[in-house]
């Protein structure tokens, strides 16, 4: 089994691990999620995003997905979601709590020691706390 691969966010010039899906209220809300799947079973919904949050807004930054269309097999991209918007997009959308974890690299797993939480109404964030996990 594969492990698990989560979406990324940026904060502050700093990558992390996002245990949250923005990008899944987006389709609820437009009812438009492209036919995803994935050869692995690390990556269950098809698909990876990375996030970016700058000056209290949240943006799409990056987005690979994969989908089995007759008679082939495509890979989609942040243009194809969003065509106007091929560098980032901002989260507009999205209204809710993020997870991000924080840890250190040990053996061959990530420990994580904190939790960022970050609370967002229509891609703003309004507030951003960190949590200890131990």
């Amino acid at each position: 089994m594969s492990q698990l691969q989560t979406d990324t966010i940026h904060i502050n010039f700093k990558r992390y691990s996002l245990y949250s899906y923005p990008l899944e209220q987006y389709w609820q809300l437009h009812n438009n999620k492209p036919p995803l799947f994935s050869t692995t079973s690390g990556n269950n919904r098809g698909y990876r995003a990375e996030w970016l949050i700058e000056n209290y807004k949240l943006y799409l930054i990056k987005f690979w997905g994969e989908a089995l269309l007759f008679p082939g097999y495509k890979v989609y991209d942040i243009y194809d979601l969003f065509p106007n918007h091929p560098n980032r997009v901002f989260a507009e959308w999205y209204t809710g709590s993020l997870s991000v974890g924080i840890g250190q690299r040990g053996e061959s797993l990530l420990i994580e020691q904190y939790e960022i939480k970050a609370d967002i109404c229509n891609g703003i964030i309004t507030n951003l706390a960190m949590h200890d996990m131990v």
